[in-house]
């Protein structure tokens, strides 16, 4: 009986080009809009064997536009690069796929899912160019903040000595700040930027503003490398409030 062997996994023929195309349809069909972006790999001779736990395979054979393959070690694949992306891209526990190129070996376009991102060498058949695509690691939420409203208490400067405040280390408008002289202190203009400024800088900790109707400075909002609120008697004019980011 022929058998071919794909990367680690032994498994029977694949089917006709036909019947490939009508489940790259589905795949397309099923999850296309929710697909995220996959990195290709630049490197040749490499590619992402199945996981220690096994090939991936759906529980339901056809979901995510799949095509299992037979045999010792059932896997998904799909029919080219677009359905994979497709497919993998709304399946999590898809974290990449391997293809055989369009105009190389016995099974040109096919696609097999893989349950692991771990790229590493692999010697392929000499008629056979593969490539090999990662799912791109989705960002970080933003982090949250807590707000804290407590008369005549702030959050004074620390960052690594007592009265040294928060400036970015590498340049004065990163984080998009703006920077009080002489003293060097980092601000923003409201609430919402200094959550976007603080939050993407993991040396800040806290920030803590001048509400829009008070004081001389309105909307200034003071970034903190430490979240320890203490009393700190403010001008009777103006109304401080203070945000500390959620760890």
């Amino acid at each position: 009986k022929a058998t071919v062997s794909v990367l680690n996994c032994t498994s029977s023929p694949s089917p006709p080009l036909h019947t490939r195309s009508m489940f790259a349809a589905l795949a397309l069909a099923a999850s296309a809009a929710a697909a995220p972006a996959f990195n290709k790999v630049a490197e040749d001779q490499v590619s992402i064997k199945c996981a220690a736990s096994g090939c991936l395979v759906p529980a339901n054979a056809t979901d995510h536009g799949c095509r299992v393959v037979s045999g010792n070690e059932q896997q998904c694949w799909w029919d080219g690069v677009a359905a994979a992306e497709a497919g993998c891209g709304g399946w999590g526990a898809c974290k990449a796929f391997v293809c055989v190129t369009a105009t190389s070996g016995r099974f040109p376009n096919m696609c097999l899912a893989r349950g692991t991102a771990d790229v590493v060498p692999f010697e392929h058949d000499a008629t056979e160019v593969w490539e090999v695509y990662t799912k791109a690691t989705e960002a970080a939420p933003a982090p949250s903040f807590t707000e804290i409203k407590k008369e005549n208490y702030g959050i004074r400067c620390g960052q690594s000595g007592p009265n040294e405040c928060l400036v970015p280390a590498e340049n004065a408008t990163q984080h998009g700040c703006n920077i009080i002289t002489p003293v060097k202190e980092c601000w923003w203009n409201g609430v919402e930027a200094a959550k976007a400024g603080c939050g993407g800088w993991d040396e800040c900790k806290a920030f803590m503003c001048v509400t829009a109707a008070s004081g001389k400075f309105p909307n200034m909002c003071l970034a903190r490398g430490n979240a320890d609120v203490v009393p700190f008697p403010h001008d009777a004019a103006e109304v401080w409030v203070m945000y500390t980011k959620d760890m």
